[in-house]
């Protein structure tokens, strides 16, 4: 029983350095091509910036509660359907 526990525990330590390198790969791709220094990085937060703008300047505020229900439903649906299709693979 020992030896059983003794190989699990190395395969235990494996699979963790294993994972450690892993991440420091992906912070290090990080670090050099996503970063705050990066001009994509800013690029994406314009992205996400510019058009929350533009709508806020452009929108119906008669119909707010209408269009923020739809957006809701919307966002609620992709969400079930996400959650069922990850269970089925």
């Amino acid at each position: 029983m020992s030896v059983i526990l003794t190989e699990q525990a190395r395969k235990y330590e494996e699979i963790k350095e294993a994972q450690e390198a892993v991440f420091d790969l992906w912070n290090e791709y990080w670090l050099e091509y996503s970063a705050f220094n990066t001009w994509q990085f800013w690029f994406n937060v314009l992205m996400i910036i510019l058009p929350l703008i533009i709508l806020c300047l452009f929108i119906d505020r008669k119909r707010l509660f209408l269009l923020l229900f739809f957006g809701f439903n919307i966002h609620v649906w992709t969400a079930y359907i996400d959650s069922m299709a990850t269970r089925a693979n």
